[in-house]
């Protein structure tokens, strides 16, 4: 693989580290709020624990929004963030319980 820079070689290993070499795209850093320096993947904590509202994202960064002009991106984010989960507890229902039926056939 062609690396850009020394950096971008530090961000590949660090993804394939943390998410498996599975994973072959690059987890890309992005600041949504520049007040707070809040990012996607700050917003994504918050929503692994258990936030539902941007509201309850800044909260768990202990801020709050300052100018507003990052609020449509953090809601964003967050409404892909919360969907991507249901879809996936979705699919996760199906095949269990696909398994649990075949267990009783």
């Amino acid at each position: 693989m062609f690396f850009k820079n020394h950096s971008q070689f530090i961000i590949e290993n660090y993804s394939q580290t943390l998410l498996g070499s599975r994973r072959s795209e690059v987890e890309w850093l992005m600041i949504v709020c520049s007040c707070n320096a809040l990012t996607n993947h700050d917003i994504a904590d918050a929503v692994n624990r258990g936030a539902s509202r941007a509201r309850e994202v800044y909260a768990s960064k202990g801020c709050k929004a300052q100018c507003g002009n990052c609020v449509p991106g953090v809601v964003c984010a967050l409404r892909s963030l919360l969907r991507e989960r249901k879809e996936a507890a979705m699919a996760f229902n199906t095949v269990d319980q696909g398994v649990g039926n075949a267990a009783y056939a």
